[in-house]
């Protein structure tokens, strides 16, 4: 069934200067349409009295006149749902008549279908609120069109070398994971052989092993007397 919606328009004065909005006049005139969705939208007419002038129309589910034979408003139409527990709901034909919801047994009726209060002026509402659409224990309900962003983990921080014959530039963290999975892209760190660090000149870069191997040459070396 489709939707029912108050229109107010803005009635027109005599001014119909090709091109241009067409002057209200002050006054307006209220209607109601039955569609799924309306809206206002500015055209240029084609024909009657203000053709070439600019006015507004309403889109009725993607459909609208140009022809200026009816419908024209001199601005924007103030356009407004009209729900079952609004005092303007007898204005509205029987093809889109509003009607409110209660949830039973955890389904959204219609009000009408056995006589209830109405709670929820739309089924939208009624749907939000009514047990039969919870979500199991432990879970949450969102709207598949609008899920929430994943969370990424944090990516780990890069290492430095431990050994280098100078300092290294300190190492930059890891971007953060982007992706579905989350992927944590490589970290751009000097590797432990000294490149990408330098040592001064005059000097080389040893590796932890060949360090270690100098320093016990060093010990042993000390430990002895010479003759």
């Amino acid at each position: 069934m489709s939707l029912c919606w108050q229109v107010i328009g803005h009635n027109a004065t005599g001014d119909n200067t090709q091109g241009k909005l067409i002057t209200p006049n002050g006054g307006t005139t209220t209607g109601y349409v039955c569609g799924d969705t309306v809206s206002s939208i500015e055209i240029t007419v084609n024909g009657g009295y203000y053709a070439g002038c600019l006015a507004y129309v309403l889109d009725i589910n993607g459909s609208y006149d140009t022809s200026g034979n009816s419908g024209i408003s001199a601005g924007a139409y103030t356009i407004t749902q009209v729900l079952a527990s609004s005092s303007l709901a007898g204005n509205c034909s029987s093809s889109c008549k509003p009607v409110a919801y209660d949830c039973i047994n955890g389904s959204c009726t219609s009000s009408p279908t056995y006589g209830t209060p109405g709670d929820y002026p739309t089924l939208a509402q009624c749907q939000a609120s009514c047990g039969g659409i919870t979500c199991p224990n432990g879970q949450s309900c969102f709207d598949p069109n609008n899920l929430p962003c994943p969370v990424c983990p944090t990516c780990p921080d890069c290492i430095c070398p431990t050994f280098t014959c100078a300092p290294c530039d300190p190492c930059s963290d890891c971007p953060p994971c982007t992706g579905t999975p989350c992927n944590c892209p490589p970290c751009n760190c000097p590797p432990n052989n000294c490149q990408g660090c330098g040592c001064p000149d005059g000097q080389v870069c040893l590796t932890q092993a060949d360090w270690g191997t100098i320093e016990n040459l060093s010990i042993k070396i000390k430990s002895q007397d010479c003759d």
